[in-house]
């Protein structure tokens, strides 16, 4: 999981998850609870499994999802699971005390305004992510064989404008 950011772009087998998992579903926030100053936090743009190293959290109601990101992405949030992790070593959060974080819940207009920029501002982080995944495997995919020469493209009429000055 990336630090200090909600985009989750890369993710591996479930055999690579070693021996017990939690499944978790598409929009379900992952905190990384080993080392929690690394603040990991993502959102969730595939359903799947994890390792349980990290915490699967699914809001209670759906207009919910925004104020739900929002918390336990923020900096005092991570802070509080730094604060109350336990272990010297490799210090783990832990989440019976994590879901006592209390959170003032604002009138329900602002909630809902809230959520819906926040449904809208992930929703465009997914479209983004899965637009990068699929031009990567593109390129690697057609670089080897434009390197190899087993895909031409002299003939390509490609107006590469600013690019090469």
């Amino acid at each position: 999981m990336p630090e200090g950011s909600i985009a989750l772009d890369v993710w591996g087998r479930a055999a690579e998850a070693g021996s017990r998992k939690y499944r978790f579903e598409r929009g379900d926030v992952l905190f990384g609870k080993i080392r929690p100053y690394f603040h990991k936090v993502v959102v969730a743009p595939v359903d799947g499994i994890c390792s349980t190293d990290a915490i699967v959290i699914r809001p209670r109601r759906p207009d919910l999802f925004g104020m739900t990101v929002g918390t336990v992405s923020s900096v005092p949030f991570v802070a509080h699971a730094v604060q109350t992790s336990q272990g010297t070593k490799m210090p783990r959060a832990n989440w019976g005390v994590l879901e006592r974080y209390a959170v003032p819940e604002p009138p329900q207009q602002l909630l809902a305004r809230f959520n819906d920029y926040m449904v809208d501002f992930v929703s465009l982080i997914h479209s983004l992510v899965a637009t990068s995944r699929s031009l990567r495997a593109t390129r690697d995919l057609l670089l080897p064989r434009l390197i190899s020469g087993e895909v031409d493209v002299s003939e390509l009429d490609i107006d590469v404008g600013e690019l090469v000055s």
